[in-house]
């Protein structure tokens, strides 16, 4: 019973982020996000069994997927600059905020000054978080590796 209930808490805690970053909230949602992803992964990787790592893993996702849609919505808001125009189109924004979270950087579109910040924190957090999705495969991978003593046999 004790699963079911951090379950419920999982579940909330994304709702609420996701709903932070659709009213605009971004602080709020990225305070959110804070909080939740630790308190998300000693959940998931305390957890043996698969339906709960699957759950961790697609609860992982839509929380990737909410950040970057969330930095997009600040970029199409402020705007960047792509070959020396600004830009507000939520297409580019989307994918400037993809760029960033992967820090590809390839540099056709970069974020205006007063928003700089904003980017620089969306790579250090695409890093952190990349990292954090690594952990989820191999634990959600652990449980269908055999182990060396089987593949001596």
């Amino acid at each position: 019973m004790k699963i079911l209930n951090e379950s419920k808490i999982m579940y909330l805690l994304l709702i609420t982020t996701l709903l932070c970053s659709v009213f605009g909230l971004r602080s709020l949602s990225f305070v959110l996000m804070v909080v939740t992803v630790p308190i998300f992964v000693s959940w998931a990787l305390s957890h043996r069994n698969f339906r709960y790592r699957i759950q961790a893993f697609i609860y992982f996702v839509v929380i990737i997927i909410i950040e970057i849609a969330g930095f997009a919505a600040l970029y199409e808001r402020e705007g960047i600059v792509c070959e020396g125009s600004l830009i507000k189109d939520a297409y580019t924004s989307f994918y400037f905020s993809v760029v960033t979270w992967t820090t590809l950087g390839f540099g056709d579109c970069v974020p205006t000054s007063h928003i700089r910040h904003w980017a620089a924190l969306q790579a250090i957090l695409g890093y952190v978080m990349m990292a954090i999705f690594t952990a989820l495969i191999l634990n959600f991978l652990g449980g269908r590796i055999p182990a060396k003593s089987d593949w001596e046999s």
